[in-house]
């Protein structure tokens, strides 16, 4: 963080270009397991994807909040995701369950 709490940009597409890869690449091995993927996996890889691309293309929802000059002091937790964080979210758990039910996971 800088002297204004927010995350260095440059750092955190790093980070979030991490995850994507990461995600993206244990999606892909997902896919070649010919029928004996996880269920953990098939949820949490897509989505782990989709939040390193969202983190990629959009400020965190702190620095969000920060740059419209709000009062952090209050929000704590749940309360400091933005609706557009919100957003990002469900995507990933939409991609998710898309991904597992392609994979027919929950066929078993």
């Amino acid at each position: 963080m800088n002297a204004s709490g927010a995350t260095p940009r440059p750092l955190q597409r790093a980070g979030g270009a991490l995850i994507a890869a990461i995600g993206i690449g244990a999606t892909i091995w997902l896919w070649q397991q010919h029928g004996h993927a996880s269920l953990r996996g098939a949820l949490i890889f897509p989505a782990f994807a989709v939040v390193g691309l969202a983190l990629i293309a959009f400020p965190g929802y702190r620095d969000e909040r920060l740059a419209r000059a709000e009062d952090l002091s209050q929000l704590s937790g749940m309360k400091l995701i933005t609706p557009r964080w919100w957003g990002v979210l469900v995507v990933a758990l939409v991609a998710g369950g898309a991904d597992a039910a392609l994979l027919g996971v929950f066929a078993r």
